[in-house]
């Protein structure tokens, strides 16, 4: 990269970069008055999230004592000691690029990098996703961090109203909330209205995402089995993995759907693009899992495939209504209700003339919204934002200073 004048922004993600979170590689990549430096402290998928410059700053070596001795202290005390390992390593890292800013993407990363800030005087900016937001097992592990997080923490970053109200009830003050849309490269995402398949073939209808209670990987199965019992013929095609892949493959075995489901697992994004742009129906039925997980913003799929064109049957879930189209491009239903999917799957299935004016509306929006030609720039402001209320707070510092002097 050329850096030239600009100001750096210090990106932290614990790891870099999971494949379900291209809406982070968006922002870094698209980044042009601010010049993006990326932390982690490990690395996955760098074939496809590359970034320059990377900077790694390990854990302790499995295996070796010090990370058992952080192991023993984990469950001794409740808290990450790893993250104390690593902290010095990376207060020194960013010291070496001295950024204007700090960037966490999940505020449970941002409770790593806050003593850093401190120390460093350095702003913060803090990106809520969902889980760092409703998972039970988080809000009480980070309840304290959170706490000082939000007094310390300069602006909290939320991709819409559903998600800002829930932040907010954490603890955060409203003021120092700000809407940040996730974003979609449309310049990768051609538009093509679908039209219904020829002669005897199947209406594609597409799923993707970790196979994890939120997602609705088990209600999307079974509302596809229940809508596929009448006219036009369908198939299921599944992208994605996780931890209740066996109850997956047991309930499609169940329904005898082997003929007619393909679990594809996790693949490359320029294939998921490929499979996106072969559907005719995105089936998106997320709902809020047992453990209280929830989207809390919208999955990036859903923006992909209003962009593709492609009509959505999704569920009125976190912030899912705020990112679909008005008219909404899209079959709305309650979370788990399993049989109003697969009657909304049915009658959009059976009637592609609806299609072509719901992928019209679903495009627009996104190219209003969440095109991250217009986000990026939209993100540059909010560093902006941050750094003038920094610097006016420092004048104002040092104004009372002389007036105490004097």
């Amino acid at each position: 990269m050329d850096t030239g004048q600009r100001p750096t922004v210090a990106h932290f993600r614990s790891t870099w970069l999971g494949l379900t979170e291209t809406f982070i590689y968006q922002y870094v990549s698209h980044l042009r008055r601010f010049r993006p430096v990326v932390f982690c402290t490990e690395t996955e998928n760098l074939g496809q999230f590359a970034v320059n410059p990377l900077v790694v700053c390990p854990k302790p070596r499995p295996g070796s004592p010090l990370s058992a001795a952080c192991a023993v202290a984990r469950r001794t005390f409740g808290w990450r000691a790893a993250d104390a390992v690593v902290r010095p390593r990376l207060a020194a890292a960013i010291r070496q690029y001295s950024p204007a800013l700090v960037h966490a993407h999940f505020a449970t990363d941002a409770a790593v990098v806050l003593p850093i800030c401190i120390r460093l005087r350095l702003p913060l900016v803090t990106s809520f996703y969902g889980v760092d937001a409703s998972q039970y097992a988080v809000l009480r592990r980070y309840g304290r961090h959170y706490r000082r997080l939000f007094e310390a923490g300069d602006l909290f970053l939320v991709e819409g109203p559903e998600m800002r109200e829930r932040v907010a009830a954490l603890g955060c003050p409203p003021d120092k909330i700000r809407m940040q849309h996730i974003a979609v490269d449309l310049s990768r995402l051609p538009f093509r209205p679908r039209r219904p398949p020829q002669g005897e073939g199947a209406v594609r209808v597409l799923f993707v995402g970790r196979f994890v209670e939120k997602k609705g990987v088990l209600d999307a199965i079974a509302a596809f089995e229940a809508a596929g019992h009448g006219s036009p013929p369908m198939e299921l095609r599944v992208i994605g993995d996780g931890p209740l892949r066996r109850q997956v493959e047991a309930l499609i075995a169940e329904l005898r759907l082997s003929e007619r489901v393909r679990l594809l697992g996790y693949v490359p994004y320029h294939e998921m693009l490929k499979e996106l742009d072969e559907a005719h129906i995105l089936l998106a039925p997320s709902k809020t899992a047992s453990n209280g997980d929830t989207e809390g913003g919208a999955p990036t799929v859903l923006l992909e495939a209003q962009a593709s064109g492609l009509p959505i049957v999704s569920t009125r879930h976190a912030d899912i209504p705020y990112v679909l189209s008005p008219p909404a491009a899209a079959r709305l239903c309650e979370e788990g209700d399993v049989f109003a999917v697969a009657s909304a799957l049915a009658e959009l299935a059976a009637h592609p003339d609806s299609w072509v004016e719901l992928a019209a509306s679903g495009r627009a929006h996104v190219e209003e919204r969440h095109d991250i030609a217009r986000a990026a720039p939209q993100l540059e402001r909010v560093y902006d934002e941050v750094l003038r209320y920094r610097r006016a707070a420092i004048t104002e510092s040092h104004a009372s200073r002389l007036e105490v002097v004097s």
